[in-house]
């Protein structure tokens, strides 16, 4: 995909289709890898209900996956028009709309949604359920050098220090006890 080094903010115009009958059964556009957009569509199966999901989870009750397809690479300001055109070729979509919605989200949206969640705080449940959720997770060698690359000439404040000081020492007498 060296087209996609040339764009800038490019967008992947792709289709999802059938494996039996390598018919297009949907047609999206995505900002991230195809892969990860592919296990949202595997994930959306038991968070929504809709043509796409009914079609997908038709699949993979008999053991198939829809088989994904990059059509076209474009710049984000074109990704809701070219995604309307690609829509329009083909018929028998799950598509529910003609396309062009969603995208990224502007500054204010961003501020707008960061100022809602300021002050929401997550049970000990939940953070219990995230924990164990990423438990024994491996990052890939590229993510790994990415949050490298983040923290970068930051330095952590004393009593950062401190508290991370204590807490190996927690973790170092709880190994020795052992």
């Amino acid at each position: 995909m060296i087209l996609a080094n040339l764009i800038r903010d490019p967008v992947a115009i792709y289709a999802l289709s059938d494996p039996r009958s390598g018919e297009v059964r949907y047609v999206g556009k995505t900002s991230q890898r195809i892969e990860a957009r592919m296990q949202r569509h595997l994930a959306s199966v038991k968070l929504e209900s809709n043509h796409r999901t009914a079609w997908i989870a038709s699949l993979v009750k008999i053991g198939l996956e829809p088989f994904a397809k990059v059509l076209d690479v474009v710049p984000e300001s074109l990704a809701g028009a070219e995604e309307r055109r690609w829509i329009a070729r083909f018929p028998n979509l799950v598509n529910t709309t003609p396309g062009g919605e969603g995208g990224p989200l502007t500054e204010l949206h961003r501020k707008q949604i960061s100022k809602a969640r300021r002050g929401h705080v997550v049970s000990p449940e939940t953070r219990g359920k995230i924990a164990e959720k990423m438990r024994g997770r491996r990052l890939s060698q590229e993510t790994k050098e990415r949050m490298r690359v983040a923290t970068l000439g930051s330095k952590h404040t004393p009593e950062t220090r401190a508290k991370m000081s204590e807490s190996q020492c927690r973790r170092w007498d709880s190994t020795k006890s052992a």
